[in-house]
């Protein structure tokens, strides 16, 4: 049997297959584009960001704001006229595209597909006007945020340590 080959990982030493698979799960999770809409390298690590079927631009939907150690992010409301984006500050249209059967009694600020390497695709759904990043991709207000598809797929064996980077 031939030894595994080692990487260090912070202070620990991790087979380089541990390694290799948490990177693979890290790659697929919220935490992951999170920090890389923070970081604004969403093209950069193949993100595309869609409303109503429609490529937006994520300056468009989100305004992000830079504190000394998290970024605030505020969500822009768009209503999408032919091609062209549109922010408005009436919730009245975004209200009656909502999809209530989902999120009863519940204000939506506003929502969101997300498609990763052109082949894992997710809904976001926000809850809240605003939200806090940290470093890592953790969001402050995980009970006012929704996932569906990738995102809302991950299982708990899947997850990762709060400061886990890549």
């Amino acid at each position: 049997m031939q030894p595994a080959l080692y990487v260090i990982y912070g202070c620990l030493r991790v087979a380089s297959w541990v390694k290799s698979r948490r990177d693979n799960i890290y790659e697929r999770s919220s935490n992951y584009f999170f920090k890389t809409l923070a970081d604004e390298t969403l093209k950069d690590n193949n993100f595309s960001i869609f409303k109503e079927s429609s490529p937006i631009d994520y300056k468009n939907f989100f305004s992000i704001k830079d504190t000394l150690s998290k970024k605030l992010i505020s969500i822009k409301v768009l209503k999408l006229i032919g091609q062209r984006n549109v922010v408005t500050r009436n919730l009245i249209d975004l209200q009656q595209d909502r999809p209530d059967r989902h999120f009863p009694n519940q204000k939506i600020s506003g929502s969101i597909s997300v498609l990763h390497r052109k082949r894992n695709q997710s809904d976001i759904y926000f809850l809240t006007d605003s939200f806090w990043i940290d470093c890592y991709g953790n969001i402050d207000k995980i009970d006012q945020i929704w996932f569906t598809g990738q995102f809302g797929e991950n299982r708990a064996g899947d997850m990762l340590p709060i400061d886990y980077a890549k």
